[in-house]
């Protein structure tokens, strides 16, 4: 039998794994909260900011996370691609529905965001309980 690797394992990265979530989060919760801002208040370009920058990277990232590639542009870029698609897939669902309605659409990515952070959580906490040396079975 294989003697198990004695290799260290691969550090979790920054913020212990949960960098991706942490940046969900940021964006889902400035979004939430500057939702109800109207576009003329002197917030109107924070709010613009936050909800852009959730849109084009948040629902990819939630994707992307879970599949814990290695690397990172290569994460971000398809992050940035996989969050533009889903957002034109609830648009056009919409469309097709003749019920377009921007916050419906806002909404219904946010919680896909929300469902996929949170698997990205449980992930993260499986990999860090996880021994990487195990004992080889005794003969």
């Amino acid at each position: 039998m294989e003697e198990p690797s004695k290799t260290p394992p691969v550090p979790p990265g920054p913020l212990g794994g949960y960098w991706r979530i942490v940046v969900i989060g940021v964006l889902l919760a400035g979004t939430i909260l500057f939702s109800q801002v109207p576009g003329g208040s002197p917030f109107g370009p924070v709010r613009a900011a936050f909800t852009l920058s959730f849109l084009a990277v948040a629902p990819g990232l939630a994707v992307m996370g879970l599949l814990r590639l290695d690397d990172l542009l290569l994460e971000l870029s398809l992050a940035v691609a996989v969050s533009l698609a889903l957002g034109t897939i609830v648009a056009m669902g919409m469309l097709l529905l003749k019920d377009w309605v921007p916050s419906t659409g806002l909404t219904l990515l946010a919680v896909f965001t929300a469902i996929g952070a949170i698997a990205q959580a449980g992930q993260v906490q499986r990999l860090k309980t996880r021994n990487p040396y195990r004992q080889a079975p005794a003969e």
